[in-house]
This record gives C-alpha cells, sequence and structure tokens, in this order.
C-alpha cells in the first residue's frame, strides 16, 4: 500500500513525494484547497503532513491544525514551520 504525504501551502515548491496542496492553482500545486474547508481526505489516510509558512496565512489555523490531525494515521509526524516573529508577537500581548 502506497504512503501519503500531504505538503500543505507547497507554493511552487512541493516536497518530493508529497501531494502538493495550496490556496492557488500554481506548478507543482496537485489540489486547490480553501482552509476555511475541510481537507480532502478521509479521517486517518495520511501518513505525514510538511507546512511551511503557511499557517499564518490562514483566518482560523487551529482549524487548520485540527485538520491535519484528523487526517492522520496514528503515528504521523506533522512538520510546521511558521514565522518566529509570531511567537514574540504572541509573547508580549
Amino acid at each position: 500500500m502506497n504512503k501519503v504525504f500531504l505538503d500543505i501551502g507547497c507554493g511552487k515548491r512541493k516536497q518530493p513525494g508529497h501531494i502538493g496542496i495550496d490556496m492557488l492553482k500554481l506548478p507543482g500545486v496537485d489540489i486547490v484547497w480553501d482552509p476555511a474547508n475541510r481537507l480532502p481526505f478521509e479521517d486517518t489516510s495520511v501518513d505525514g503532513i510538511y507546512s511551511n509558512f503557511m499557517l499564518e496565512h490562514s483566518a482560523n489555523f487551529i482549524f487548520v491544525v485540527k485538520e491535519m490531525y484528523r487526517v492522520c494515521k496514528s503515528g504521523a509526524a506533522i512538520k510546521v514551520r511558521v514565522p518566529a516573529s509570531l511567537f514574540s508577537q504572541a509573547s508580549r500581548a
């Protein structure tokens, strides 16, 4: 059985071996997705997720993270990168 890996917010730089998901139809994007909607995958159907500087562009990043969790199999890795400035601003509030 083939493993399923997602690159959410891939832009033009999709990770090799991943399904590219973005809000815009760009070269390398396999699925155009609005982060206000559910990911188009069944529960516990994904082996891993990579997301690089995408969450800060979402109006509801908590929903997006819950969607990542929903589609991942038990033991799947979710690798998320966000700008460090988001944390420094949050700690000042």
